[in-house]
């Protein structure tokens, strides 16, 4: 007899298709189809879920919708009473007793330590064609975010800027390949609010050499400071009153890119595993 039951159900494949643009009903359709049919099977009935597991691949906000109001996100799977018994392996830890945290695996997959090596040396010599870079979409909820600022900013500052659009219909972000090669081409990513902090691009990124800048209040410190050569840098108050564009807050900045030569970049600490397997 099994000691744990493996439930067969990609919820985070499931909800990803209906995140934007449906209603509740088609939203939570198969989260209703999944615990009727796990109530029905004799593994079910033995602890009645409480020995049952299944692999999110999501946050679990996107799988916790706390009403029926259609604007809110994600589905309500997890409040369900079958799914309160269950464990769910998410990419996040919070609060709930059920849900463990398993993070994303990133886009980079060595095969060898020579591609590792490999990889770093090529992060560290790269030119970086992009001052700053945003891979996102403004905010279904916030028309009013800093996210939309930022893609405006980025859109007429072509030369100093890259986006990346991960819309519902171009979904750019979802393509390795373009993704990594946006990240390997700049010097600073934009991470601002409105998007998990353990998204994959934020690992990704970090891989790839760029560094991740969130938004929000700062003290400032100098690079000067910090004899180890840590890749930090304050963290940049967005506001929409800022007189200065977002370029020239960070092309003062710019001497951190010698500061990449020097910094190893975690490579075997972002991935799961080991190299190769």
């Amino acid at each position: 007899m099994a000691s744990a039951v493996s439930v067969p159900f990609y919820a985070g494949l499931d909800v990803g298709r209906y995140l934007w643009n449906y209603n509740t009903s088609v939203r939570d359709s198969l989260p209703y189809d999944i615990v009727d049919w796990l109530r029905n099977r004799a593994e079910w009935k033995r602890l009645w879920g409480r020995d049952h597991f299944f692999v999110a691949g999501r946050i679990a906000w996107y799988l916790r919708r706390p009403t029926e109001n259609q604007p809110n996100w994600g589905n309500k799977l997890m409040p369900l009473p079958e799914s309160m018994n269950m464990s769910m392996l998410s990419i996040e830890t919070s609060s709930y007793c059920n849900e463990f945290a398993v993070p994303y695996p990133t886009y980079f997959h060595p095969s060898t330590y020579i591609d590792v090596i490999h990889w770093q040396k090529q992060v560290r010599s790269r030119k970086r064609r992009y001052l700053f870079s945003f891979a996102g979409a403004p905010h279904p909820t916030m028309n009013d975010s800093i996210r939309v600022q930022i893609i405006n900013q980025c859109l007429t500052s072509k030369n100093t800027c890259k986006f990346l659009d991960c819309n519902s219909r171009a979904n750019k972000c979802g393509t390795p390949v373009q993704a990594i090669k946006v990240f390997r081409n700049s010097i600073f990513c934009l991470q601002p609010p409105g998007d998990s902090y353990t998204r994959c691009l934020m690992f990704d990124s970090i891989l790839a050499g760029c560094i991740p800048r969130s938004s929000g209040s700062y003290e400032k410190r100098s690079c000067k400071a910090n004899p180890k050569g840590d890749m930090e840098i304050p963290s940049l108050e967005l506001r929409m009153h800022l007189r200065l564009q977002l370029r020239e807050l960070l092309r003062e900045w710019r001497k951190l890119r010698k500061m990449r030569r020097k910094k190893r970049i975690p490579v075997s600490d972002l991935q799961h595993g080991t190299v190769g397997s």
